[in-house]
């Protein structure tokens, strides 16, 4: 439809030149029962302005997880996860809404762990929904989704016929280990 101003086709260009930066630091404490696992990302991109690109697209994104285990001594396992996602930019897309998303899970084994039982609750707080404008010669397209995620699970695992390792452990290759 060549020379219709209201089609629009759009694909995808390689940029001569990006630059991006995206360090992760992870924690991992063991405070008795509880082993939780901090995480704190970052993506900065330094992209040259070309044809395609008019705007400033050099906002960072900040990732932060926490992943909060408790093992008790009787089998007991909880899990409370929480993410988050800031505003920011991605190549020619700016993420203009922060992302967050809270989930629990609580899970036990029974019969000598030949029986699991799990209950999950999984983006507590209904906020997992993300908005984006992506911007293109001429044009700027725009996208908000909210996801319906909130759900609570209940899962029963059986494990049938589970066979014992019949490793000994008496040092198979540590002859070649040696040689090496």
């Amino acid at each position: 439809m060549s020379g219709n101003p209201y089609v629009l086709m759009t694909t995808y260009k390689n940029i001569p030149h990006v630059s991006i930066l995206a360090p992760t630091l992870v924690v991992s404490p063991q405070i008795g029962i509880w082993n939780p696992e901090i995480t704190i990302g970052l993506i900065k991109q330094w992209i040259k302005r070309t044809e395609y690109f008019t705007g400033n697209f050099e906002k960072p994104i900040w990732a932060f997880e926490i992943s909060n285990n408790f093992k008790t001594a009787n089998g007991w396992l909880a899990v409370i996860d929480f993410n988050c996602q800031t505003k920011g930019n991605s190549q020619n897309t700016y993420f203009y809404k922060n992302v967050y998303d809270l989930s629990l899970n609580v899970s036990k084994s029974l019969c000598k762990d030949k029986v699991n039982i799990k209950f999950s609750v999984d983006d507590i707080l209904n906020h997992n929904n993300d908005a984006s404008t992506l911007y293109c010669p001429n044009v700027k397209l725009s996208e908000s989704n909210r996801y319906y995620g909130r759900c609570a699970t209940v899962t029963i695992r059986y494990t049938l016929n589970r066979q014992e390792s019949k490793y000994k452990g008496t040092g198979a290759g540590s002859g070649e280990m040696n040689r090496l």
